[in-house]
């Protein structure tokens, strides 16, 4: 066992590899991703970005790394360190602040104030364009099972598209007024909501059946 540091930075993002072999950090105080070797504990490949990075994540044969730095996605090759391509929603206003990778292959999924997307990190295409009610602001995605995602809403509603056809499939109530943050367990999503997961009443975390 070992530590990760550099330097006096302080790390406060990071993903985790599927085999769990390697791990990949980031600082707000760096404009820098780092692939690190969990065997050695050494660095692998230092990523620049012309700014500090807001977050990353690894898909799921982990040839791919994903990067969210200024509202944009940097798709880079983990065996090689390479940039790949930079990624920018098709749809105004053009900023990314969510990402999302699925459960196989080279998929995964962002989110814009008025849209999830579903892009290809291979080709760089945009597969689905998954567009919300104009009244309402997209948060996040999450996976649900199946392949679906939900799309995290305001006005306390979560969105369930089909993401082969595009279909919105359901709205879902919630009484929380999720606002931030969701993740998926099995068949359900989980959302949580601004007044925390826990605050003795439970309103800040909603739980719901997607199936």
């Amino acid at each position: 066992r070992c530590s990760l540091s550099r330097g006096n930075l302080s790390i406060t993002l990071g993903s985790v590899f599927p085999r769990g072999d390697r791990v990949v950090t980031g600082s707000i105080e760096e404009a820098a991703v780092v692939i690190w070797s969990v065997a050695s504990c050494q660095e692998q490949h230092v990523l620049a970005h012309r700014s500090w990075v807001s977050g990353v994540s690894v898909l799921d044969d982990g040839a791919y790394l994903l990067s969210l730095c200024h509202g944009q996605v940097t798709v880079w090759s983990t065996s090689s360190g390479e940039q790949l391509r930079v990624l920018s929603p098709p749809v105004s206003p053009q900023i990314v602040h969510g990402i999302m990778p699925f459960s196989q292959g080279d998929l995964f999924a962002t989110s814009t104030l008025k849209a999830a997307m579903v892009w290809n990190a291979t080709s760089g295409e945009v597969l689905q364009l998954l567009v919300g009610p104009l009244s309402y602001f997209i948060k996040g995605v999450a996976g649900a099972p199946g392949g679906d995602i939900a799309a995290l809403c305001g006005c306390g509603e979560l969105a369930l598209w089909d993401t082969i056809e595009g279909m919105r499939l359901r709205m879902l109530q919630t009484a929380t007024g999720p606002d931030g943050y969701m993740s998926s367990m099995d068949s359900c999503i989980v959302a949580f909501g601004l007044q925390g997961v826990l605050d003795g009443m439970g309103r800040g975390v909603s739980i719901r059946d997607v199936l």
